[in-house]
């Protein structure tokens, strides 16, 4: 009888440590989801008493940091802007916002809330470039687009398309686009890369050319700055002296 007895404790025993390195083995959760990037919602439509409207809605994320930005406009001059910037918290199935500043708050028939606000969390299901939450809302994932001058020997405007950044630092998706005619022209693609906060991109000219044409660079860039000065330099042999100055905005709705 105990030698039965030793025989199952043995055995459950071992069944235990079988259990315990299976579970060990068992794959973790999905990881958080990489939401990264310029996320863009807009909405229009008539309102009772306001007339036909049309509202966005950005979120800018990057690792931990965020910056929301939303604003309403109405046929009846009626205007309605806030924001707020600071922490975010993302895993698999929720996002929470940890406000800790207010941005560009304006209202027109609303007093303007100081500080940062309440945190806030929402469940969200993400769907490639589609980004829903519990609330209905839902935002699409867009390029950085800035519009601006372009300073020299004339004045400018171009448009400025940043499709992402890596992690690395490496950029994807660049071009930019000269408005002429009342409307912009072909895009320049650029290659480049942000390094220690400045961003540095290059026009490696027609044809699959090796040799950079020209270069972009914005010094102290971050994603979610609204406004990025920098220089545009003519690279081509003879004609360095060619430089304008860029003063560029970030274009948040469509």
């Amino acid at each position: 009888m105990k030698r039965n007895t030793m025989v199952c404790t043995a055995a459950g025993f071992l069944a235990l440590l079988f259990g315990a390195a299976c579970a060990k083995e068992q794959p973790k959760g999905p990881p958080p989801a990489h939401l990264d990037g310029l996320w863009h919602s807009l909405e229009s439509g008539t309102d009772e008493g306001l007339g036909r409207y049309t509202a966005s809605e950005t979120w800018i994320i990057l690792g931990e940091a965020y910056q929301y930005y939303a604003e309403r406009n109405s046929e009846t001059a009626m205007r309605w802007q806030d924001g707020t910037r600071g922490k975010i918290i993302i895993t698999d199935k929720e996002i929470t916002l940890h406000p800790q500043e207010a941005i560009r708050q304006m209202s027109d028939w609303e007093p303007v809330e100081k500080g940062g606000g309440a945190n806030e969390t929402y469940a969200y299901v993400l769907d490639g470039d589609e980004l829903r939450l519990n609330d209905d809302r839902v935002f699409h994932k867009k390029a950085h687009r800035y519009e601006g001058d372009m300073f020299g020997s004339r004045n400018m405007e171009i448009r400025l398309v940043i499709g992402s950044i890596a992690q690395s630092g490496e950029v994807s998706g660049a071009y930019y686009q000269y408005y002429r005619n009342k409307k912009y022209g072909e895009p320049i693609g650029l290659a480049g890369r942000l390094e220690d906060g400045k961003l540095a991109l290059y026009e490696t000219g027609q044809n699959g050319a090796n040799e950079n044409q020209a270069s972009m660079e914005f010094q102290d860039y971050t994603v979610f700055k609204d406004s990025i000065d920098g220089v545009w330099q003519d690279l081509r042999e003879g004609k360095e002296s060619n430089s304008y100055k860029l003063s560029l905005y970030l274009k948040l709705t469509d």
